[in-house]
């Protein structure tokens, strides 16, 4: 996987309240929304921490492809990582 961009941003905090919790998650949407002028659609696998879409984190063509061998070869979802890979219908 490679960082299709001239910068990329991965915006953490730690969180050992509620309140905190909240806090973060409220500085990271904020900056995500400050900074969404230059996103460019995609997402780095490594730094994604929220469920993305699969064209975001492998590419258009690279998910399809995915989607297409896990039908012909993982129709019961054995195969398993942190973004999960669909079979192709």
């Amino acid at each position: 996987n490679s960082i299709d961009a001239a910068f990329a941003v991965f915006a953490i905090g730690i969180t050992p309240t509620q309140e905190a919790t909240r806090t973060t998650k409220a500085a990271v949407e904020y900056v995500q929304h400050r900074l969404a002028m230059w996103a460019t659609g995609t997402c780095y696998a490594n730094f994604a921490e929220r469920r993305k879409a699969g064209a975001a984190l492998f590419g258009a063509q690279t998910y399809g492809r995915l989607t297409e061998v896990k039908a012909a070869y993982d129709l019961d979802d054995i195969i398993r990582a942190n973004h999960p890979v669909p079979p192709a219908h």
